[in-house]
Parts: C-alpha cells; structure tokens; sequence
C-alpha cells in the first residue's frame, strides 16, 4: 500500500462511500468488499491529492444521465437531452455549426507542455477558431498561450469558464483534468 502514500484517508473514505454500496446493488455485500478493494487497488494512483476536487465531479446521477438520458425527465418534465439541445441551440449555435462542423479544418497540435493535449479547428469560411486545450494530468499545468498562435487582432475567451483573455501572450493556468475552448467567436 506503500505506492499510493499521496492519497488521503478522507479520499480513501470519499471512494469507499460511493463506490461500495453500487458494487454491493450488483455482487452483493461480501463480493462487493473484495470488488471495492481491488478496484480501488487499481486506481490508487490516480487518486491523488491534487485532483481530489474532480471526485465530486461525477456520480452515478451523471452515470445514468449520460447513458440513458432520454429515460430521465428534469423538474419541468422535458428529458435532458432535449434540454441539452435547448441549451446548445441557444448558447452554442455559431460554436457547433462554425469551427465544430463536420468538413471544417482540425489539427492537433504539439505545445512544449507535454501534460496538455490540444487541437485547433477552424470554421470552413475562416472567421472562428476554436483551441481545445486539456490538462490530462493530476497537476496544475501552465500553458504559454504564444505557443498556440492567437491572431492579435481577434478577442479570445474560454467556452467553457466565460474567461476573456486579455493578453495573448500571458500564461494560462490549467487545473487538474480542466479543459478549455479557447474562441475568437462568442
């Protein structure tokens, strides 16, 4: 148990409290103590201190939304994924038909933090580009935003958090597992 001294008893505590009670609704109580361990055994290393906020990000509400989401109705008895074109439709529009379209450009690019994966896409008629950047590591990552080429001439900000960015040329701070969707079009 020696390689996983970065996680805390509070994580430990946090997986068994989630994690046993849905094994024990498939295998049964005492499977599901060998299950919780073994499992946890296996992903040990990356639960982390670091990234322990991204443990409250999913649960099995998320699970069940995600793989049956039609079947789920929200307080006002529209299905989520009926909402989620709703809410795409109205705030996304020019993002998912622009740099998001089938036939437009995509490349994925190569920046000098090798903890960051990141593609660009642009719109076939040119005016949007879009940075996908995402820090794939347990750490908080900088990445140098002169290393993906933001026309100057373009206002940039994340889809995502709603972030302006101001200086191109500054350095961006990613938390651990975030992602950004950098745009000239919002």
């Amino acid at each position: 148990m020696t390689r996983f001294m970065t996680v805390s008893t509070q994580e430990v505590g946090l997986f068994s409290l989630r994690i046993k009670p849905l094994l024990s609704q498939i295998y049964g109580k005492e499977t599901a103590e060998e299950l919780a361990d073994r499992l946890y055994s296996s992903l040990g290393n990356y639960l982390t201190t670091s990234g322990a906020e991204n443990l409250d990000k999913w649960s099995e509400d998320n699970i069940i939304s995600i793989a049956y989401g039609d079947s789920i109705c929200n307080n006002n008895g529209e299905p989520p994924l009926v909402t989620l074109e709703r809410f795409l439709s109205e705030n996304l529009q020019d993002t998912i038909t622009g740099a998001f379209h089938p036939n437009a450009t995509q490349f994925t690019l190569h920046p000098m933090n090798q903890a960051l994966f990141a593609f660009w896409r642009q719109s076939r008629e040119r005016d949007q580009s879009i940075f996908c950047i995402h820090n794939l590591s347990d750490r908080t990552q900088k990445l140098d935003l002169s290393t993906i080429n933001l026309i100057c001439t373009d206002p940039w900000c994340d889809l995502l958090s709603g972030l302006l960015i101001e200086d191109i040329y500054s350095n961006l701070i990613l938390k651990p597992y975030q992602s950004v969707w950098i745009t000239n079009k919002f």
